[in-house]
């Protein structure tokens, strides 16, 4: 009976240490995906349908670990104002964790990449520009 004892408790302990850690990286990645498809909805619902179809690519990259993320929006047709108008719409809907980079065209051979992070809470804009 001792014997049987010790080899369900062995069991179960294998069990423990061999599954656990592939369910906690499952629940994760699962958080995760979860996480970044409410960010795609939130910005694809800044853009109409016709702008999503030909003018706007829209790329969300999740943490894992955090629930920090960068949305990326290419408007490389788009012209400064609806650049402008895009980023101010998506900062004012995206929550205060989520980085927003806008890549686009300024003038005709000036690519730009703006970053977008809002200072607090009050939805005050910090902005850096890459070219």
């Amino acid at each position: 009976m001792e014997h049987a004892l010790r080899d369900v408790s062995m069991l179960a302990f294998s069990l423990v240490v061999g599954v656990a850690p592939v369910v906690a990286l499952v629940v994760l990645l699962n958080r995760r995906d979860r996480r970044d498809a409410a960010l795609f909805a939130d910005a694809c619902g800044a853009f109409s349908s016709q702008a999503l179809r030909s003018d706007v690519a829209i790329q969300v990259c999740g943490r894992l670990f955090s629930r920090r993320a960068v949305v990326t929006v290419d408007m490389r047709i788009g012209s400064r104002e609806e650049i402008w108008d895009a980023m101010t719409r998506l900062r004012r809907r995206l929550p205060p964790r989520v980085q927003l980079r806008v890549d686009g065209t300024m003038e005709p051979a000036l690519r730009t990449r703006l970053t977008v992070e809002r200072v607090d809470g009050g939805g005050e804009l910090s902005l850096r520009t890459a070219c």
